[in-house]
């Protein structure tokens, strides 16, 4: 039923001659794995090719550096954990600044676009439970997010510049390319539409989803609410609240193919199903060691119960 998609871990590269960095086995392996999960918290993903790590952002930015520096300081008995924090401190701040140092006001206001994305820092508001809004800049698909001190910086207009960035995401989704299926796995309320789209900003439709809605799946009813998930950043899960067992068994098949989705893409947002009630944004599902849980609304129960 739902589209899957293979994302091989990156395997462990040792330089050439020189053995899992120099260090010992073990420690070699607990330094990838500890990188890995601190980009990955980050929203950046990584790629080692002998003593260099290549990285890129989810939003497409792209960058690599040395690990010599790191190397030096574990094998001199730094504590690993806190070497990989700064390391990966030290490149995200340098990275942000490098970026907003060099733009203009016009280029800002040419390349700033409104986000959502899973909270990790640096947010420009909260979106739901799990879910931020953040401010990108760049263009041709390699963005980069910036906190509000760095565009301060450049302009500390801050009202405006949220207007403009939202005004370019609402073109950027207007003139999107979405492949709309509507996607059933049994005979009841068991399915839901998948909205996919290459766009690099697709994932942050939710932030218009009354309007992408009437958009994109035009003829169906969402005058009762919208159940929705954002599992990868090209995929977003959309289902009408309708009533009764419909209503629940839909709840039930969007809560597993979001957390499904999720795992099975490195690049995921949110395992977690959502509903929109009159503009108001809830989570009603959460994640446990190996599935869901659902703690729909008193309203999504009202409308089960059929009352």
């Amino acid at each position: 039923m739902w589209p899957k998609r293979i994302n091989p871990k990156p395997r462990f590269m040792p330089a050439r001659g020189k053995k899992n960095w120099g260090l010992p086995v073990a420690q070699a392996k607990a330094l990838e794995i500890e990188l890995e999960t601190t980009f990955s918290t980050a929203g950046i993903s990584m790629q080692l090719t002998g003593r260099k790590i290549l990285l890129r952002w989810r939003e497409g930015h792209e960058t690599s550096r040395e690990l010599a520096p790191l190397l030096e300081d574990i094998a001199d008995g730094a504590a690993l954990s806190a070497s990989v924090d700064e390391f990966v401190a030290k490149i995200i701040r340098y990275e942000t600044e490098t970026v907003a140092r060099g733009l203009t006001l016009s280029q800002l206001y040419r390349g700033a676009f409104m986000h959502l994305d899973a909270k990790r820092g640096g947010e420009w508001g909260s979106f739901s439970l799990d879910l931020a809004r953040y401010l990108v800049v760049g263009g041709a698909g390699s963005y980069l997010r910036l906190p509000a001190y760095e565009v301060r910086k450049i302009d500390d207009d801050i009202q405006t510049i949220v207007e403009i960035a939202r005004k370019n995401l609402f073109r950027a989704l207007d003139n999107a390319q979405v492949d709309v299926q509507r996607r059933r796995s049994g005979p009841g309320g068991e399915y839901a539409y998948v909205l996919r789209c290459s766009n690099p900003h697709w994932s942050s439709m939710p932030l218009f989803l009354d309007w992408c809605v009437q958009r994109f799946i035009p003829g169906e009813e969402f005058d009762a609410g919208i159940l929705f998930a954002v599992p990868q950043p090209d995929m977003v899960l959309i289902r009408p609240v309708t009533y009764g067992n419909d209503l629940a068994e839909g709840m039930a098949t969007m809560a597993g193919a979001a957390l499904a989705l999720f795992a099975a893409d490195k690049r995921g947002i949110s395992p977690r199903l959502h509903v929109s009630v009159g503009g108001e944004i809830h989570a009603i599902s959460d994640v446990t060691d190996n599935s869901y849980l659902l703690y729909p609304t008193d309203y999504l129960v009202e409308r089960i119960k059929g009352t």
